[in-house]
């Protein structure tokens, strides 16, 4: 990325589930602790000028900012957009000339200035508050990273966000977030007293919904004149209810067409609009979903998964842009992507073309990689029993883990948090260029809630690639098969491989066999 993103200047992304406020919800750096705020009560200022957020305007401030290690490197926003290089993340020209109040106009003149002029203590208060109230919903999509560390009991403090009131007035929207912000209690407290409010009436509210259940609140929506619906819609019909369990289509289409009724006929300052993640269960109707959105006038942003801790298995099963050895099984699925492309071309709907384009071509060049996986070759490395892994532990997660115990034959460690993680390591020059296959397994578990295995994961490394990852189970426990491609064997990281537990709480065991193998031989393409 070398273009400076005005996020710092725009936003405050603010979320009880996490404990924390940021910049934006993608920002990965230093964040400022929610919970004292909840007790302390500062004014809006205050936490908009502490030095962590600071932080991010100087590291936006000038071009070339995100080369090296930093909470805005690898933005996985801007690595999904096929404009990255070009579009404007926030366009205040655009925003100054959007019919504004006196009062959103002046802080949205000051943003601008503050933003052109890389001021690191803004003038302008935020112009967007992202407000996600906490983690309950009514729904378990298969691939929902809330729901490893999923509290129902945490939520946003009404007290600090009655403290905070009066700077609503002043920015363009405001956006409500969950879980299902509309089965969290918090949530909608604070949406009707938004609506209700005559202040607020200039004041773009937004809800991040899934939709299920808009029906029992859209008769009291109806009093907020500048109302927006952002509906995370990965599928439709068959496609939908696999990947959104508990959820019925019926009900979510009926609750779009109502929308769309209401902006076409009483509420024209409304505004509708889907996310989607882009997925295995999710393609085989993707010209369908297309066809639904321009049918309905729908846009729709296209977004890729983002490996979560907690949820690398179903992720792993469902990420055909990160994982493009899933479609082997799918030989037509570039039709999929061309058809519906086709249909938002014809439509004139360029974003959702220029996404859809991005994410099958980059499916596409990596299944090149895929095609080249040769044939098996001698064993690097075979051990077997409970001192399986133990020779090759080497660097540690974020946080220290548990101590390794000796189970029966095995090895296991209880974990008090998904960020303790053992990692296996293999230094690069024993292996040299080419590929690698990594093989570990468990036998069987008497798995119950207490224990589980620990679940294998490949994270993003230099130099290094995952070109395939099999798990099979069997009577003879499970195996977890993995091929990585070594470009650089001089890079000062060996090739790792982290055993990451399931659940927080829970004994994650480690694998007991141990094989790691050179290919040999490019396969027959």
């Amino acid at each position: 990325m070398n273009m400076r993103c005005p996020a710092p200047w725009h936003e405050m992304f603010i979320t009880a589930a996490e404990n924390k406020i940021s910049s934006c919800c993608y920002y990965r750096g230093p964040v400022i602790p929610l919970a004292p705020l909840m007790d302390s009560q500062p004014e809006i200022a205050e936490v908009w000028n502490d030095p962590r957020l600071q932080a991010v305007r100087a590291l936006q401030s000038t071009d070339g900012h995100a080369d090296g290690d930093n909470g805005c490197a690898g933005c996985h926003f801007f690595e999904n957009r096929p404009d990255r290089q070009s579009a404007p993340y926030v366009d205040f020209d655009a925003l100054l000339a959007s019919g504004l109040s006196p009062e959103q106009h002046a802080n949205t003149q000051a943003a601008r200035d503050d933003y052109r002029c890389g001021r690191v203590q803004p003038t302008a208060l935020p112009l967007r508050y992202f407000l996600l109230f906490g983690q309950t919903c009514n729904i378990d999509c298969v691939m929902c990273i809330q729901i490893p560390t999923r509290k129902h009991e945490i939520e946003l403090s009404w007290p600090l966000l009655q403290k905070w009131w009066t700077a609503f007035s002043s920015a363009i929207s405001v956006d409500v977030i969950g879980g299902e912000p509309l089965a969290i209690p918090s949530a909608i407290k604070f949406i009707r007293a938004f609506v209700a409010d005559p202040a607020l009436e200039a004041v773009r509210l937004t809800l991040f919904t899934n939709g299920t259940i808009v029906h029992k609140h859209l008769e009291a929506l109806k009093a907020k004149r500048r109302l927006g619906f952002a509906i995370s819609l990965d599928s439709i019909g068959a496609g939908y209810e696999r990947i959104r369990a508990g959820g019925t289509w019926a009900e979510v289409e009926r609750n779009l067409l109502a929308i769309r009724a209401l902006m076409d006929t009483s509420h024209p300052d409304w505004t509708l609009s889907t996310n989607a993640l882009v997925m295995k269960s999710g393609l085989p109707y993707l010209a369908e979903f297309a066809r639904f959105h321009v049918a309905h006038r729908i846009p729709c942003t296209f977004h890729s998964i983002n490996l979560s801790r907690g949820m690398e298995e179903p992720q792993y099963a469902e990420d055909i842009v990160s994982y493009p050895w899933l479609l082997d099984d799918s030989p037509d699925w570039r039709d999929h992507f061309d058809q519906a492309i086709a249909i938002y071309r014809e439509a004139g709907f360029t974003t959702e073309v220029g996404q859809l384009e991005l994410f099958r071509d980059r499916i596409g060049h990596q299944r090149q990689d895929r095609a080249a996986i040769g044939a098996t070759g001698p064993a690097l490395v075979e051990v077997i029993g409970g001192d399986a892994v133990r020779g090759h532990i080497g660097r540690t997660g974020r946080l220290p883990p548990a101590p390794l115990r000796q189970r029966g034959e095995t090895l296991a460690y209880r974990p008090d948090s998904l960020a303790e993680v053992y990692v296996l390591q293999f230094p690069r020059p024993a292996l040299g260029t080419g590929m690698v296959r990594i093989r570990l397994g468990w036998n069987p578990l008497a798995e119950g809630a207490d224990t589980l295995p620990a679940v294998a994961v490949f994270d993003p490394q230099p130099g290094l690639r995952l070109l395939s990852r099999d798990l099979r189970r069997d009577a003879g426990g499970h195996t977890v098969d993995m091929v990585v491609a070594i470009d650089d064997i001089g890079h000062d990281r060996p090739l790792e491989v982290a055993l990451k537990p399931m659940l927080a709480g829970t004994e994650a065991v480690l694998p007991d066999r141990l094989a790691l193998y050179r290919i040999t031989a490019p396969a027959d393409c």
